[in-house]
C-alpha cells in the first residue's frame, strides 16, 4: 500500500495530503521483516516477567493467552558475548497464535529505538513458531524480548497461549551482580541480626515481584489427585486455567507483575486476569471471581489498621470493667457499632459490625481477610504460584485443604523444601510496605479541575464519603516487620523495625508536627453489606458472600475495571451497582444530572498515582489514520499521516477536518477547540463520507510482521448526514454499542468534548461526523486517554 507522508501548510492549518489505494494489495503471508520495529505510545505493552536463563514459561499458564494488539514484555539481563537462544511456540494449536519475537536493549526500547533482531517464522515442527537462535548479545546490561503474533492478530480461537524459552547457548551469558533465583532466598537470620538493611531488601522485593518462577523454585505441584490436577509440572489445570480448587489454590501464574501492571509496577488487572477462588479447580461458576487491585502503600495501610485494632481492644478492656453496659466501638472516626460485656465476663458481640469478633481490622484483600501484608503475601505465592512458605509448612503442615496431600515438609510433592524462605518472604512485605502511595493528578485544564472539585463535593454531599473516608490518620508510621513466632514456624527473630516517615518511597505523605502521617486514601477498612447483585455465590471462610471491606479509591484512576470481580467498565457504572449499606448513597447520586455525575466521577479520576503526573507528552508523529469505503466489489483507502512532531497530552485530542481552518471550524460548530486539542485539515481528501465508511488509527512501524500497529478501529460505519460519538474507548470499535449515533448537525456534534477519560493510556477515535450542509467541515477524532 502507498502511504504519503507529504505535508502543506494551507491557511494557518497544516495540511494532510492524502494517498489514496485499493484494498487488496497487502501481503497477507509474507513473514520477512522489511523494517525495524521500535516501541510507540500506540503498542499496548504489558510487562509479564523478568525472566533468568533456563526459564520456560508455560502454556498452561492464563497468563500467556495472546489477545489480539497484545504485545508481551520480558526481562532479562546479560553479559557482552553471551550467545542466547529464545523460543516462543503457540499451544495447543500450531499457528493460534503465529508467534513473532523481538530482542531489544532494554535502554532502546525504553527509548522508542529498533530491535536488535526479530525472528518471525523459524522452521520449528510448528512452521509459524518463532525462534531467535545462538544471538551474541553485544553489551552488558539489560534486555527485552517482545512476544507477540503476527500483525497482532492474536488467538483465533479465543484459547492460544504460546510457551517462552530463555536459555544460553555457550555457559557465558550472566551478568556478574544481576539478581537471580538465589538472589530471593533471604535467610531470616540476616534480617534479625542487621545485615541486611531496608533498601536491599526492598530491592530483593522488588526483584522478587517481577521475577518468574521456575519448577525448579517449586512452582506448582506434583500431586496426581485433588488438590492437584495430573497435570505434567507444574500442573497447570486444564482450561479454563484460572479456577481455584477451594483453599490450595492454582497455579496460574508464575510472576506478580502479570497480573498487577496497569498503570504500573504493582498495579492493576484487567478482566482477563481475573482468578476465581474457592472454585472446584475446573468450573468458573464454582469459584469467587476476583480482580487484580493496586497494591500500594501497603506498610501506612497496615499500620492503619494496626492502630484501629489497638482502639477497638482497648474498648473492649473498659467494657470489660463496667459489666452489661453498651460499649460503642470507634476508632478513627470509624464507627463499627457495640458490644456487651456479660457479668461472667463473656462478650455479646451481636452489635459488632464491619470487624469479625476479635476486633482485629483487616486491611487487606477485597473482602479484609488479612491483618498484615506478610500473610496476604504468603496466601498470594501459595495459591497463584504454589510456592509455599516456610512458616506456613512448618506451622500448618500436614494440611491437605491449603498445602496437598504429600508428606512434610514438601506437602505438594514436588521435591522442593522452603520454597519460599522466611526471609524471603519478609523482603516480599518489606517491599510492598514501603512502596510509594497513590497521588492526585491535576486535571488536563483550569476548568476541568473546577470540575473535579465540584465532583469532590458532590462526592461528600451525596453521602459517598460515609463509607470512603478521605483521611486516616497514623499517629505511629513505624512499621515492625517481624520474624514469625517459632510457634508459627519461625525463627522468633526481632526483624527490622520501619520508620515510614523516612524508609516509605516517595511520594509519601508529610509528617505533622506530632510525627503522624495521613494517608488519603478513601477508605473506612471497613466491611460493609454490598448488597445481592455484587455478593458472592457462597460465604468466604467467616465472611459472608454480601459482606466486602471499603476498596481504597486512592488510585481508582489507574484500576479499571472496577469492583471486586471486574464487572464494572466504568466508575459510573461500579457507583451504579451499589446497593446494601450504599443504597440511599447509590439513589441519591442517581438523582443527579447526568453532568452532576460526570463531575463525580471526573474527581475520581484525579485519584492517580505519580507516574500520571510524571507522564509527558504522547508522540503520535507518523502515526496513520485510514479511511475505508466500500466501493462495488472493492474497498478504496485513504491514509493520512500525522507530522513530526505531533505531541499531545495525556487527555488531550486531535481533529482532522475535511477542508477547515481551525477558525471557520470553530465558527461552525460554535465550540472552542481548547489548547490540548490539535487541528490539521486533510486537503478536501479526509475525511470523505459518502456514508459506510469506517476509520482506523496505526502507529509508524512499518514492518511486514506488524504493518503497523492497530491503535483503534475500525470504526462503525458511518452513514452520510450522520455522527457517530464513542461512549467508552474500552470497548471495541466495530461494536455499535461502543457509539452514540446523532443527526452530523452542528448542534449535536461534540468536537473537542467526549468521551470521558478512563486513564488507561488508550488512543482511540472519538468522533466521526458528517457534514451534509458543508463537506468541508467532516471531521474525525482521536482521543488520548
Amino acid at each position: 500500500m502507498k502511504q504519503m507522508k507529504q505535508w502543506m501548510w494551507l491557511v494557518g492549518a497544516p495540511m494532510l495530503i492524502a494517498g489514496c489505494a485499493v484494498a487488496g494489495d497487502e501481503p497477507t503471508t509474507g513473514k520477512t521483516a522489511d523494517q525495524p520495529i521500535f516501541n510507540t505510545a500506540g503498542m499496548r505493552v504489558a510487562t509479564e516477567a523478568i525472566i533468568d536463563f533456563g526459564t520456560t514459561i508455560f502454556p498452561g499458564n492464563p497468563t500467556t493467552l495472546l489477545e489480539p494488539l497484545d504485545f508481551h514484555k520480558y526481562e532479562f539481563s546479560g553479559r557482552a558475548g553471551g550467545t542466547v537462544t529464545i523460543t516462543a511456540q503457540a499451544s495447543p494449536t500450531c499457528a493460534d497464535p503465529d508467534m513473532v519475537l523481538d530482542l531489544f536493549t532494554a535502554d532502546d526500547f525504553d527509548a522508542g529505538g529498533t530491535q536488535l533482531i526479530e525472528n518471525d517464522d523459524d522452521g520449528l515442527p510448528c512452521a509459524f513458531d518463532s525462534r531467535i537462535l545462538n544471538f551474541r548479545l553485544p553489551v552488558d546490561g539489560d534486555y527485552v524480548i517482545l512476544a507477540r503474533s503476527f500483525r497482532q492478530a492474536g488467538t483465533s480461537s479465543g484459547k492460544g497461549h504460546y510457551q517462552l524459552t530463555l536459555t544460553c547457548t555457550n555457559n557465558a551469558c550472566a551478568l556478574a551482580g544481576a539478581p537471580n533465583a538465589a538472589t530471593i532466598r533471604v535467610n531470616q537470620a540476616n534480617i534479625d541480626n542487621g545485615s541486611i538493611n531496608a533498601s536491599d531488601l526492598f530491592d530483593i522485593g522488588d526483584f522478587t515481584f517481577e521475577h518468574a518462577f521456575t519448577v525448579a523454585e517449586g512452582l506448582g505441584n506434583a500431586l496426581t489427585a485433588a488438590p492437584g490436577s495430573n497435570t505434567p509440572r507444574p500442573n497447570f489445570r486444564l482450561f479454563p486455567n484460572n479456577v481455584h480448587f477451594a483453599a490450595f489454590g492454582g497455579p496460574e501464574a508464575q510472576s506478580c507483575v502479570t497480573c498487577h501492571n496497569i498503570g504500573g509496577d504493582d498495579g492493576a488487572g484487567d478482566a482477563n486476569h481475573n482468578i476465581f477462588q474457592n472454585g472446584d479447580g475446573i468450573n468458573r461458576a464454582s469459584g469467587l471471581a476476583r480482580n487484580p487491585p493496586t497494591v500500594l502503600g501497603g506498610g501506612l495501610r497496615q499500620r492503619a489498621g494496626e492502630e484501629m485494632t489497638t482502639d477497638l481492644l482497648n474498648e473492649l478492656a473498659a467494657a470489660r470493667l463496667t459489666p452489661g453496659v453498651t460499649k460503642a466501638l470507634t476508632s478513627k472516626g470509624v464507627s463499627f457499632g457495640s458490644l456487651i460485656v456479660n457479668a461472667d465476663q463473656t462478650v455479646n458481640f451481636a452489635g459488632v459490625v464491619g470487624v469479625d469478633t476479635d476486633l482485629i481490622v483487616k486491611p487487606f484483600g477485597w473482602k479484609g481477610r488479612e491483618q498484615t501484608i506478610k500473610r496476604f503475601i504468603e496466601g498470594g505465592f501459595r495459591v497463584h504460584f504454589g510456592i509455599q512458605s516456610q512458616p506456613q509448612v512448618k506451622k500448618n503442615c500436614p494440611n491437605v485443604n491449603q498445602l496437598g496431600t504429600g508428606a512434610c515438609p514438601d506437602p505438594d510433592g514436588d521435591g522442593v523444601v522452603d520454597e519460599l524462605t522466611e526471609g524471603g518472604l519478609s523482603a516480599m512485605a518489606i517491599y510492598m510496605g514501603l512502596r510509594e502511595i497513590p497521588v492526585r493528578v491535576p486535571a488536563i485544564t483550569t476548568a476541568a479541575q473546577n470540575r473535579a472539585n465540584s465532583g469532590e463535593t458532590l462526592f461528600n454531599n451525596v453521602g459517598c464519603a460515609s463509607c470512603h473516608t478521605r483521611n486516616i490518620k497514623i499517629n505511629n508510621p513505624v512499621h515492625v516487620e517481624a520474624a514469625d513466632s517459632v510457634a508459627n514456624g519461625g525463627t522468633g527473630g526481632k526483624g527490622i523495625t520501619l520508620n515510614l516517615r523516612v524508609d516509605n518511597k516517595d511520594p509519601k505523605p508529610p509528617v505533622a508536627a506530632d510525627g503522624s502521617m495521613t494517608i488519603e486514601v478513601f477508605s473506612d477498612f471497613k466491611r460493609h453489606d454490598v448488597g445481592t447483585a455484587l455478593a458472592d455465590s457462597k460465604d468466604f471462610n467467616q465472611i459472608k458472600a454480601n459482606q466486602f471491606i471499603t476498596a481504597p479509591l486512592w488510585g481508582v484512576a489507574d484500576s479499571a475495571p472496577y469492583l471486586h470481580d471486574g464487572r464494572a467498565r466504568t466508575l459510573q457504572d461500579a457507583i451504579l451497582q451499589h446497593a446494601g449499606d450504599a443504597q440511599t448513597v447509590r439513589n441519591s447520586f442517581g438523582a443527579l444530572t447526568a453532568d452532576q455525575q460526570s463531575q463525580i466521577v471526573e474527581f475520581l479520576l484525579t485519584l492517580g498515582r505519580q507516574e500520571n503526573k510524571d507522564a509527558g507528552k504522547v508522540d503520535l508523529s507518523n502515526f496513520l489514520f485510514r479511511q475505508i469505503r466500500p466501493q462495488g466489489n472493492v474497498i478504496v483507502t485513504t491514509t493520512v499521516a500525522f507530522p513530526a512532531g505531533t505531541l499531545v497530552p495525556h487527555g488531550g485530542r486531535v481533529v482532522v477536518a475535511r477542508n477547515a481552518t481551525l477558525a471557520g471550524f470553530q465558527a461552525f460548530y460554535g465550540r472552542t477547540l481548547d489548547a490540548n486539542t490539535l487541528f490539521f485539515t486533510g486537503g478536501n481528501a479526509f475525511p470523505a463520507i459518502v456514508g459506510a465508511e469506517q476509520f482506523v488509527v496505526f502507529d509508524s512501524n512499518g514492518d511486514n510482521t506488524t504493518a503497523n500497529v492497530g491503535v483503534d478501529g475500525f470504526t462503525f460505519p458511518v452513514a452520510a448526514g450522520q455522527a457517530i460519538q464513542r461512549k467508552d474507548c474500552g470497548l471495541l470499535s466495530t461494536q455499535s454499542g461502543s457509539w452514540n449515533f446523532v443527526g452530523a448537525t452542528p448542534a449535536s456534534v461534540t468536537p473537542g468534548i467526549g468521551p470521558l477519560n478512563t486513564v488507561q493510556n488508550r488512543i482511540c477515535i472519538t468522533e466521526v461526523a458528517d457534514s451534509p450542509s458543508n463537506s468541508n467541515f467532516e471531521f474525525v477524532e482521536v482521543f488520548v486517554e
